[in-house]
C-alpha cells in the first residue's frame, strides 16, 4: 500500500513517528526498510534522526563512528556516515554522536538541502527516517516539513487515545500516510484506535 501510494504521486522519503516513546517506531521504520530493500528488491536508505535515544544501529547490529549529527555540525563529506548494511539494497545513516541541540541541527538549512539531495539520489527508491515522538520532542515537526509522508505508529494500551488524537492533532498539515497498529488484539481491530484515526481523517477532509 506504501509502495502504491507514494509512487504514484512521486513521493519517496517517508517519516516514522510516534505519539510517545515504546511504540514501536524504531522497530517499524527498520521492518518497513528491510522488506522495501529485500523482499521487494528498492534501493533504501534508513536514517536515524533519534538523536536523544538512538537505536535503529541496534537492531541492524551496526557499529559506527561517525553518523548524522557529525555531518550537520561538522566539515564532513555525506559519504562518510553512508553504512551499507548488507541488506538487498539498503544503505543507513546512523544518529552519530550525542548533541545538545538537536532540533536546531534537524531543522537547520543544512539538513533540509540534505533531504532534497537524498531525495533526488534515492529517486528510484525510498528514504525511511526513525524520528523521536511527537508529544515528547519537537524534531518530529522540524523534519515534518521537509518529508513527504508521515506513517505514525501506535501501540495498543502504550498511550490515551487523548494522547493519539493530540499527536494527531499536533501534525496538522503533514502527509500523514497511514497508521500501524503494533501488538493490536483481534477483538480491538475495530475498536478505538480504528474509530479515532478515521475520525481524524473525516475532521481533516472537511
Amino acid at each position: 500500500m506504501l509502495i502504491k501510494e507514494t509512487k504514484n504521486d512521486l513521493l519517496n522519503t517517508v517519516m516514522i513517528t510516534s505519539s510517545v516513546n515504546g511504540e514501536g517506531k524504531t522497530l517499524t521504520a527498520v521492518n518497513l526498510a528491510v522488506t522495501l530493500s529485500r523482499e521487494i528488491d528498492h534501493s533504501t536508505l534508513l536514517i536515524d534522526a533519534d538523536f536523544r535515544n538512538p537505536m535503529v544501529h541496534e537492531y541492524l547490529g551496526i557499529e559506527y563512528e561517525k553518523g548524522l549529527s557529525d555531518y550537520l555540525g561538522r566539515d564532513i563529506d555525506i559519504s562518510d556516515v553512508l553504512i551499507k548494511t548488507g541488506i538487498g539494497n539498503m544503505v543507513f545513516i546512523p544518529a552519530g554522536g550525542m548533541v545538545k541541540n538537536p532540533v536546531e541541527l534537524l531543522s537547520s538549512k543544512k539538513m533540509e538541502t540534505l533531504i532534497k539531495d537524498l531525495k533526488q539520489w534515492y529517486g528510484d527508491g525510498y528514504i525511511i527516517i526513525d524520528t523521536p515522538p511527537v508529544l515528547s520532542c519537537t524534531e518530529a515537526f522540524a523534519m515534518g516539513s521537509f518529508v513527504d509522508g508521515v506513517i505514525f505508529v501506535v501501540k495498543e494500551g502504550r498511550a490515551r487515545t487523548k494522547t493519539i488524537e493530540d499527536a494527531l492533532n499536533m501534525m496538522e498539515g503533514f502527509n500523514i500516510l497511514g497508521v500501524v497498529f503494533n501488538d493490536v488484539s483481534i477483538s480491538n481491530l475495530d475498536g478505538d484506535y480504528s474509530y479515532n484515526y478515521y475520525r481524524y481523517k473525516k475532521k481533516e477532509k472537511e
